[in-house]
């Protein structure tokens, strides 16, 4: 998406702090931890959007 100089928009800015990550990535490895990152932000989008159309 490219915005404008002066263009007023509306973002979605989420931030997550999960507690042990690095320490459970270690353990999980890359691919396990891929998916359960991909599975969260999937449902995550889904919710908002969700919401989204409720407005």
């Amino acid at each position: 998406m490219h915005i404008e100089d002066g263009k007023i928009v509306e973002v979605l800015i989420l931030f997550v702090d999960l507690c042990s990550f690095p320490s459970i990535t270690h353990e999980l490895g890359p691919e396990k931890t891929h998916s359960i990152v991909h599975s969260f932000l999937n449902t995550t989008t889904e919710a908002v959007i969700k919401h989204e159309r409720c407005r």
